[in-house]
C-alpha cells in the first residue's frame, strides 16, 4: 500500500498533507501506466497499453507532453530515509536511524536527497494536469483497467489531490512534488 504526501514549498518552508492509501494508490497505480505508456509509445516493437490508447485519443493531443509536469513530480525514496531531510541532515538522519543495519551511508542520503530536489515542479502546472485528468475522468467513456482503473475512483481521488494542491496554491506554495510511501 501506498501513501501519497502532497509536499510544498520546500526545506523549513514544507508542508505535507497525506490522501489516504486507496487514493495514493490507484493516483500511482494511474501514473506509472500513463508513465509506462510514453515510454513504449516510442519503441514501435511494443504494443501499447489500450486503456493508454484510448485515453490519449480522449485527449487529443500528445499526453507524453502534456503530462510531463505531474510525471516528473513523482518521488519516492522508497521509505529509505524515514522523513524528509535536507542535504546537510545526516547527523539527525543518523541519529533517528541508530541501528547501523538499516542505516544508509551519508553518500546514500545525498543522492536520496539530490534525486529528490529534481521532482519539485510548478504548482500551477501541476494543477493544469490535475484539472485536465479530470476534465477527461468526468466526460470520457474509457473502459475500466482491469477493474483497477475506474473512472469514478480516479475522479474522487484526482478531486481530492485538486483540492489539496489548491489549497496550496492559497497559501502561496510555488513548487510541489508527489512523494508515494
Amino acid at each position: 500500500m501506498f501513501h501519497l504526501n502532497v509536499e510544498a514549498g520546500y526545506g523549513s518552508q514544507l508542508v505535507v498533507s497525506r490522501l489516504p492509501s486507496k487514493g495514493g494508490n490507484l493516483i500511482l497505480s494511474f501514473l506509472m501506466g500513463l508513465g509506462s505508456y510514453c515510454l513504449t509509445n516510442t519503441d514501435e516493437q511494443v504494443v501499447p497499453d489500450e486503456y493508454f490508447k484510448q485515453f490519449h485519443t480522449c485527449i487529443g493531443q500528445p499526453v507524453c507532453e502534456i503530462f510531463k509536469p505531474i510525471m516528473d513530480c513523482i518521488w519516492s525514496d522508497a521509505n529509505e530515509i524515514g522523513g524528509t531531510y535536507l542535504e546537510d541532515e545526516y547527523e539527525w538522519y543518523a541519529k533517528r536511524n541508530s541501528d547501523p543495519t538499516y542505516r544508509i551511508s551519508e553518500n546514500e542520503f545525498q543522492q536520496i536527497i539530490i534525486d529528490g530536489s529534481k521532482c519539485w515542479q510548478s504548482i500551477d502546472a501541476v494543477i493544469v494536469n490535475v484539472k485536465d485528468l479530470i476534465d477527461v475522468f468526468k466526460i470520457s467513456r474509457l473502459v475500466d483497467k482491469d477493474g483497477f482503473y475506474t473512472s469514478e475512483d480516479l475522479l474522487l481521488y484526482f478531486e481530492a489531490l485538486q483540492d489539496t494542491l489548491t489549497i496550496f496554491k492559497h497559501a502561496n506554495y510555488e513548487v510541489v512534488r508527489l512523494n508515494f510511501i
